[in-house]
């Protein structure tokens, strides 16, 4: 994980930070969610951190917490729901558009 820490994801999950049993599958979905907005920006992360002087946008980071919590949620449960729209949307100012 570059951009998310264990305890925001936590918070986002409303996990209390006492509770250590699914720590790993979190930082695997913080990890997950991370590649996830990369590959939405067209790979260009960490240029869009260096344009706002090394800080992740707080749309994007917002992003990335709510596949947290969208993955955590529904793991295994078997439901075919798509990422919430908003996920879109937040990334949407990000992605460049520039062809050629």
């Amino acid at each position: 994980m570059e951009y998310l820490t264990l305890e925001e994801c936590k918070a986002q999950l409303v996990i209390d930070s006492s509770f250590n049993e699914d720590d790993s599958y979190i930082i695997s979905l913080a990890t997950v969610a991370e590649e996830l907005v990369n590959e939405h920006v067209d790979g260009q992360l960490a240029n869009i951190v260096a344009e706002h002087e090394g800080v992740l946008p707080a749309p994007l980071h917002h992003a990335m917490l709510m596949v947290v919590d969208y993955l955590y949620d529904f793991r295994g449960s078997g439901d075919q729901r798509d990422v919430p729209e908003a996920f879109f949307v937040l990334c949407k100012t990000f992605i460049n558009y520039n062809i050629g």
